[in-house]
């Protein structure tokens, strides 16, 4: 039984303030796992639990009962967290190396760090006689990551799992993509799809093209927050959003304008290709046109904000491009996701969409 417990943000400040005061948050933490392990005991279940805290409160480790097991998480790769899973080993408590696939907060993924991370956990796994690995993958700020971008992640984490040194990490990608897609030709246009986050800032923050497509050319960032908070995403969008845009690198940008919007980008389908892994293409192609909108956004919004004039022509070509997205993106949702959040993220590209209608007529 996961009981989780990672990132408690409230530890020690609503009901648990005063005892937190007395005692320390980190007691206050010990006591209510130990509580949950006897709940997980009473109905003869293995308690697994998120290591981030106890790593944070190193002093709890020995407390802890030698049946619950550690599920150590670390999402980059060369995360400070991961040698450390050697002090639940040496602690005698059972250890899950748990790396991503970098898919969150991003269109396609952080390929080269989620290659490393998997790799780098995998390795620290072995020396430390892991139970396992568990490979994780989320959806910040609304989910827009669509299923298929992350699968390169699945199999890479599925591949260090169970052939450990056997894996080739350089050649992994050309492997994924002619045994699960048919076609070698398609670990290019893969790569670059994971590589295009990185790009756009030269490697400070993989994240920003997610943000940049519905970021506000010109709302101020406080207002853009409120709004955002109106559309019911997130109770607590990061404070360095909106701001994605100042962010990227002109350099960067036109290199994904130049790699992801070029002709034939993706080859056609191989034929006979099975229909969950057409879908899986569709989604990688859907993760290409929302990271090209976002950069061709940032453009704009930089030429803008900056004083030179951008053509009617241009707003109303970013927004038609825009609609014609959010169709397709509703489509592919609607055949994997849950409905909940759809919403959330139309109406985020509704807002970003009539901006650019409105500047396109204000000339």
């Amino acid at each position: 039984m996961n009981v989780c417990c990672d990132e408690p943000w409230e530890l020690g400040k609503g009901r648990s303030r005063r005892r937190a005061d007395r005692v320390g948050a980190g007691q206050v933490y010990l006591e209510f796992l130990l509580r949950l392990h006897k709940l997980c005991a009473r109905h003869g279940k293995r308690m697994n639990m998120w290591g981030d805290i106890v790593l944070e409160k190193p002093e709890l480790i020995p407390q802890f009962p030698k049946d619950v097991v550690m599920l150590n998480w670390n999402y980059s790769a060369k995360g400070s967290r991961i040698p450390r899973t050697r002090e639940f080993h040496e602690a005698g408590l059972p250890v899950v190396v748990c790396p991503g696939t970098s898919g969150w907060q991003r269109h396609g993924t952080d390929m080269p760090n989620a290659i490393g991370n998997v790799a780098n956990f995998a390795c620290t796994g072995r020396r430390y006689a892991a139970e396992g690995l568990l490979n994780t993958d989320w959806g910040d700020y609304g989910h827009r990551n669509p299923l298929g971008v992350s699968l390169h992640g699945y199999a890479h984490g599925a591949a260090h799992s169970w052939h450990g040194r056997g894996v080739d990490d350089g050649s992994f990608t050309r492997t994924f993509a002619r045994q699960y897609f048919g076609d070698a030709a398609l670990a290019e246009p893969l790569t670059a799809l994971g590589r295009a986050g990185a790009m756009a800032t030269a490697g400070r923050d993989s994240s920003c093209l997610y943000h940049a497509v519905v970021e506000p050319v010109q709302l101020p960032a406080n207002r853009f927050v409120k709004r955002f908070r109106r559309a019911s995403l997130v109770a607590h969008y990061p404070s360095r959003y909106p701001g994605a845009i100042v962010h990227c690198d002109p350099e960067g940008l036109q290199w994904i304008l130049d790699t992801l919007g070029a002709p034939k980008f993706w080859p056609v389908v191989p034929k006979g290709l099975a229909e969950f892994e057409q879908q899986a293409l569709a989604d990688c192609r859907l993760a290409t046109t929302m990271d090209l909108l976002a950069a061709e956004r940032a453009v704009l919004a930089q030429t803008h904000r900056g004083g030179a004039s951008v053509s009617a022509a241009e707003w109303r070509g970013w927004a038609d491009a825009m609609a014609a997205m959010r169709k397709g993106f509703e489509g592919l949702w609607r055949l994997r996701f849950r409905p909940s959040r759809l919403a959330d993220n139309l109406k985020l590209m509704r807002w970003a969409e009539e901006e650019c209608r409105t500047l396109g007529k204000v000339r």
